[in-house]
Parts: structure tokens; sequence; C-alpha cells
């Protein structure tokens, strides 16, 4: 048997009226992750951008993290020339969406230099019996 709905000032997400999915939704709150637990992104160096976005996806599917408050959050975690990029985009865009952000961050970061590093760095971590001692190359690799 359903609960009966809640009237509007009482229901702390919009979107769930039930009261017991209500109160799912309040302990899953409490257990939120913490801004400081949310991966950071700065664009340069050695970055990994696909990581950052998988990271992002998981803390919001298993959190059930609305979309509004991960964008309010992305202020935070990016650094440097990423900040900067966002800023611009947010002034010129207006509100994004979470998947607007996905994908602009996909479009700005995975380009040919990206995918030139990554596989550079694979093939340069592949052992070679014939180019090295494999006590050496494990070292080396740790």
């Amino acid at each position: 048997m359903r609960s009966p709905v809640k009237p509007k000032d009482k229901v702390t997400n919009e979107f769930i009226t039930d009261l017991v999915h209500q109160e799912n939704n309040k302990s899953l709150r409490k257990e939120e992750p913490q801004l400081k637990e949310f991966p950071t992104f700065t664009g340069e160096g050695e970055y990994d951008h696909m990581s950052f976005i998988k990271t992002n996806d998981i803390l919001q599917e298993y959190y059930i993290i609305t979309d509004e408050l991960i964008t309010a959050r992305l202020n935070s975690v990016f650094e440097k020339s990423e900040d900067k990029y966002y800023d611009g985009m947010r002034q010129a865009n207006g509100k994004n969406t979470c998947s607007r952000c996905k994908s602009e961050i996909v479009t700005k970061w995975e380009n040919d230099s990206w995918r030139y590093k990554i596989v550079n760095a694979f093939e340069n971590q592949l052992f070679y019996p014939e180019k090295e001692k494999p006590g050496t190359w494990f070292l080396k690799n740790v």
C-alpha cells in the first residue's frame, strides 16, 4: 500500500512524493559524498577526463544525486584551465545540464593528442624480452 502524498512544502525532493521513497531519499542524502570526495579535474598535464566522468556518473547513480547538484559542484571540482573553460561555457550558454557538460568535456579533451599519449603510454609499458631484463622492466613499471 502506498503512503499518502505529502504537501508540496513538506516534500524534500519534488520528484518523489511517496513517503517511503522520500525517507529512502533522505537517508541517501545523509550518506551522500562530501565535496572533498569528488574527483577534481584540471585538464592539464597527464589528465584522464574519462575517469573523471565515470567517477561522477557512479557517484550520481549510487547516491541518486540530481543533475543540478552535480553541475552546481562542477565549479568547485574544476581547477586551473578547466575551471576557466567551464566558466566561459556557462556564461555563453547559461545553465548547463550534466549531460551537456560531459559532452563538452569529451569534445574539448578527447583529441588526437590525447589518444596518442594513451597509446604511447600503453606501448611503452609492453615487455619485450629482447630489449630488457624482466626485473628491470618490472621495477620501472611498478
